[in-house]
């Protein structure tokens, strides 16, 4: 609690602090060169923190004193947070418009703490990364970031994993960039672990229909099966920017590896994750005739060629990198810490 009083209390005073509380109970804040000038905040971590919900509020108290500054980075991860810390940061944001990268990844804020991040995010024109991992967003919560989606037109990253979303929590994203279209700006769509089923591909495929700049799509740890891969493969033949695709343990049998074969031999990908799938040996022969047939994949991860780890971008990349659509921007293998 200390700790979190400090940080509220240099936070409020100092236009030139770089404030994080990195961890573990050890609140510190620090200056860039120990100088404290009248520049910007350029970011404010506060997880991995043993504050209690009430006491955390002074740190995004102090959030909201930078209402007039230029709040670029905003790390609230790993770590719980009540629906009213979120309604807070919201206030603080809508004053604040020159937010690039909202990290909540485990904040667990719900249905109800993605609806005020919904409506914020439709508002916003500066926002480029946003973390939502492990929120339990439900299909309630996903709908309410497709409709900030469908507004939206500054979005470059978006990662959506694990929050349950299921079939519905699917199509009410893939309706929310569909009714954006071509004003959405989104290169990066991390759908991993959500239970969209079959229609999962469907929806992906009305996706990278609706899209012009989808770089990297990552749809591993949903069984889709092999009349998912189906659905999918539309979309994946209409897309004039997707690079890299992770469609790693989806469920594809031995029967869907010659629709995989098809998709590696004439869509023009970069880089295909597709471990963790039972192809078979005459499955994984096909794929690997089609892989030389293919002249521009040069990444193919299969669990009889390789161990590695799968294909992901980096967390929240560099948006001017990003912009250049070079499809190796997608090939790192793990985010920073």
């Amino acid at each position: 609690h200390a700790g979190a009083v400090k940080l509220h209390e240099v936070v409020a005073m100092t236009m030139g602090l770089v404030a994080e509380a990195p961890g573990w109970n050890s609140a510190v804040t620090r200056s860039r060169g120990g100088e404290s000038r009248a520049a910007k905040l350029a970011a404010l971590r506060v997880r991995y923190n043993s504050i209690a919900p009430g006491e955390v509020l002074s740190a995004e108290e102090a959030v909201a004193r930078l209402r007039e500054n230029r709040l670029e980075n905003y790390d609230g991860s790993a770590r719980r947070l009540s629906l009213r810390s979120v309604q807070l940061l919201a206030s603080a944001l809508e004053q604040n418009w020159s937010l690039r990268i909202l990290n909540l990844w485990g904040a667990s804020i719900g249905a109800q703490g993605a609806e005020v991040v919904g409506r914020w995010l439709a508002r916003s024109r500066t926002i480029e990364g946003m973390d939502l991992r492990q929120n339990e967003l439900g299909p309630d919560g996903m709908r309410h970031v497709g409709f900030g989606l469908a507004s939206n037109s500054s979005l470059l990253h978006l990662s959506l994993g694990s929050n349950g979303a299921r079939p519905r929590g699917g199509a009410l994203v893939a309706d929310g960039l569909a009714s954006a279209g071509a004003r959405s700006k989104l290169a990066i769509l991390d759908l991993d672990s959500n239970g969209l089923g079959v229609s999962g591909g469907a929806e992906a495929a009305r996706i990278l229909a609706s899209s012009v700049s989808l770089v990297h799509l990552n749809l591993s740890f949903n069984l889709l099966g092999d009349a998912g891969l189906a659905h999918l493969v539309p979309g994946l033949t209409a897309s004039s920017s997707l690079a890299s695709l992770n469609l790693r343990s989806v469920g594809i049998s031995p029967l869907g590896a010659s629709i995989l074969a098809d998709v590696v031999a004439n869509v023009q990908l970069s880089s295909l994750d597709a471990a963790q799938n039972d192809f078979g040996e005459q499955g994984l022969e096909l794929i690997l005739a089609a892989r030389d047939r293919s002249p521009t994949l040069d990444a193919l991860l299969l669990d009889a060629l390789t161990e590695e780890p799968p294909i992901r971008p980096l967390f929240f990349v560099d948006p001017l990198f990003l912009a250049s659509r070079d499809p190796l921007c997608c090939r790192t293998s793990a985010p920073p810490p």
